[in-house]
């Protein structure tokens, strides 16, 4: 939830709204050291239904195609989205329970990171990220057991193992070799 925060200076009432997930804002009008050395503080974590209400319509990752007729599609390139669909079962920025699924490197591994629920003020410690670099059987198993059978976000098994078998489809190359010329000579049709 927002609190709003109240002081004095110089007979000039300043209120300060703040609702930010990962550092305290100060606005408003004759904000000065005092304002910053008594704020420090911790604020509490903001309910994730009230982030998606507030960026469902409106964000820089929000993509709108238009498809059949009147009936348009919303797409979002947001991080930690398995689907890219702008909903909040998928998004990024409103579940603090985040499972990300990407191509890791030139080599052919994949890489897995969830967000740890303790570290959302610290944006530099937020994902716990591993590497995967076996079959995919065992790559599935890996992502089963960290999505759904440790009861971090077991609504979201289907739509990782997708991601997984997309990405590894996606780093699978063509082998490339000599083509097999056809021996037979290609008539071309004489002109008159």
């Amino acid at each position: 939830m927002p609190f709003i925060y109240k002081f004095q200076r110089k007979k000039t009432l300043v209120l300060v709204l703040v609702l930010s997930l990962s550092s305290l804002h100060i606005t408003g009008e004759g904000t000065c050291g005092f304002v910053h050395r008594c704020c420090k503080k911790e604020m509490a974590t903001v309910p994730g239904q009230l982030i998606w209400e507030i960026v469902k319509r409106n964000n820089s990752f929000l993509v709108k195609e238009f498809g059949n007729g009147t009936q348009s599609v919303q797409f979002s390139r947001e991080p930690n989205n398995l689907y890219n669909l702008n909903s909040y079962k998928f998004s990024g920025l409103a579940n603090k329970k985040t499972v990300t699924i990407q191509p890791a490197g030139k080599d052919q591994s994949v890489l897995l990171a969830t967000t740890k629920t303790k570290k959302q003020n610290k944006p530099s410690a937020l994902l716990h990220k591993s590497v995967m670099k076996k079959e995919f059987r065992r790559m599935a198993k890996a992502v089963q057991n960290q999505v759904a059978d440790n009861y971090y976000r077991p609504d979201l098994k289907k739509a990782a193992l997708a991601r997984l078998s997309a990405v590894n489809r996606s780093l699978k190359v063509a082998k490339s070799g000599v083509k097999k010329r056809n021996r037979q000579a290609v008539k071309v049709p004489a002109r008159k």
